[in-house]
C-alpha cells in the first residue's frame, strides 16, 4: 500500500472519505460558478488588467484536470493556468461564514464561505 491516494476518474483519489467527495463538489461548483466578490487577486496579477483577469477566471472555471500530483486530497482547490507567458496559481480556501475563521467543516455548505485567491508563484 502507498501512502499516496490513487486517483481515479477526474482527479479524484479513489481512497478518500465521502467529505472529501463533498469538498470536491462544494469546489467544483464554486470554481464554475462562483460570483467575483469571492475570488481575490494579487497586485502582481492586477496589474495584468481586467481583460486578462477574465480571461485566467474562464480558463479555471473550465479546469478538469486534477491529478494527483496538483490535488492529492481530492479536494480540487489547487491549481494554475497560463495566460501569455505567465503562469498564475489558483487556490480555494474556507472560512467561516463571517470569513473571521477557519470553517469549522469544509464539506458542509452552510457554515463554508470559499474564496478564491489567484497569484504568481512568486507572491
Amino acid at each position: 500500500m502507498t501512502d499516496q491516494p490513487q486517483a481515479g476518474t477526474q482527479g479524484v483519489p479513489t481512497e478518500i472519505s465521502t467529505d472529501i467527495r463533498k469538498i470536491c463538489r462544494l469546489n467544483d461548483n464554486f470554481r464554475k460558478r462562483s460570483s467575483d466578490e469571492n475570488i481575490y487577486t494579487s497586485l502582481g496579477v492586477a496589474k495584468l488588467g481586467s481583460r486578462a483577469i477574465e480571461e485566467i477566471i474562464n480558463q479555471i472555471r473550465s479546469t478538469n484536470d486534477f491529478e494527483v500530483d496538483n490535488s492529492r486530497l481530492g479536494q480540487h482547490n489547487f491549481g494554475s493556468v497560463s495566460t501569455g507567458n505567465n503562469i498564475v496559481y489558483w487556490r480555494i480556501d474556507y472560512y467561516d461564514k463571517d470569513e473571521e475563521d477557519v470553517s469549522p467543516d469544509p464539506s458542509d455548505a452552510s457554515v463554508t464561505t470559499r474564496v478564491m485567491t489567484i497569484s504568481f508563484s512568486t507572491e
